[in-house]
């Protein structure tokens, strides 16, 4: 079979070649374009990798030296993603301010011992006079001052439990009769003048230590505890509150 080529077809035929050539050179271009950008994409990943690695090994450092350099009581007052700021650990401040009440104990039950740094335990404690000499109740408070501005977020008082102790009995001179306890008190801060106290809250009728947390972190030069009195759930004296120890937490730490 003989077959004729004309014109025509031969320059079909050349347009269908020029055309898948046209085809293939896309083709290629377009995986040589998917390559390079999948080279681009794997590059981000490991340099994000990288980075990430390396920004959690730089924390887990500042971390490590802020445990390192002293007890804390747990919290962090920072942003550790930021290198302009330095982090504040929360400590107890009270023992570097100056401790006062409205009457009570004196010498070696004197104010002071509310922050001298001994435990419970110790049996170091401040009382404080919470009826005047007719038996009637008085306004008692219990305070501590700064010599600098100081923010506080919470505060532990140590005292008595409804029972007596440091004692078996009252021959002991540091023996404590049942009811002492602190167990009713109204909280304040002094403002920003210097002058007027501001409540933040109360507690009532609590037995054991006192746990007590601010509504927000305060900056203030003094705080205290007013109308103080033994626990109503507490049996016995009723009076003269004892105070081992008041743990106040905040920053700066004491120098």
């Amino acid at each position: 079979m003989v077959v004729y080529w004309n014109k025509s077809t031969i320059v079909l035929g050349n347009k269908l070649r020029y055309r898948g050539t046209l085809f293939w050179l896309r083709l290629r271009r377009a995986g040589y374009m998917v390559y390079r950008y999948n080279i681009c994409f794997i590059a981000c990943i490991v340099t994000f990798v990288f980075c990430q690695t390396i920004f959690s090994n730089s924390t887990n450092s500042r971390i490590s030296d802020i445990k390192a350099s002293g007890p804390a009581h747990g919290r962090i007052l920072s942003d550790l993603g930021s290198p302009s700021s330095n982090a504040l650990v929360v400590s107890n401040i009270a023992p570097c301010a100056i401790a006062a009440s409205s009457g009570g104990g004196t010498g070696d039950f004197g104010p002071e011992m509310m922050n001298d740094g001994r435990e419970k335990g110790d049996c170091s404690y401040h009382w404080i006079r919470t009826q005047d000499a007719l038996g009637r109740k008085k306004n008692a408070w219990v305070r501590l001052d700064w010599n600098e501005k100081v923010t506080v977020t919470n505060m532990t008082i140590q005292t008595t439990e409804c029972n007596g102790s440091c004692g078996d009995d009252s021959k002991d001179p540091l023996y404590i009769d049942s009811g002492r306890n602190l167990g009713v008190g109204s909280v304040q801060y002094v403002g920003k003048d210097g002058i007027t106290w501001i409540s933040d809250g109360e507690f009532v009728n609590k037995t054991g230590d006192i746990e007590y947390s601010f509504r927000k972190p305060v900056t203030t030069k003094a705080i205290r505890i007013r109308k103080i009195s033994p626990s109503t759930q507490c049996k016995g004296q009723q009076s003269n509150p004892v105070v081992f120890e008041w743990k106040v937490y905040g920053t700066p730490a004491c120098k």
